[in-house]
């Protein structure tokens, strides 16, 4: 069965190679995409969790306005 499948499949990907591409390179990158926020969100949830008590841990901000720009410092 899973063989069948695969010959149908490949055949298919010979047939139309250039809407198999795309579907592949949009695959791709829809899975690039979602393991990036992923890890992204990963590692602002985690942020100073290796404290013992890290549910007590603040983070200061000074807000600094200039003419140019406003900047936050930690």
């Amino acid at each position: 069965m899973f063989k069948i499948n695969l010959k149908i499949i490949l055949r298919s990907f010979i047939k139309n190679k250039v809407y198999s591409i795309i579907n592949i390179f949009g695959l791709a990158a829809g899975i690039t995409a979602v393991v990036l926020i992923s890890l992204f969100i990963a590692d602002e949830l985690s942020f100073d969790k290796f404290h013992k008590n890290y549910e007590s841990v603040y983070r200061v901000l000074e807000k600094r306005t200039t003419v140019e720009k406003e900047d936050y410092l930690t």
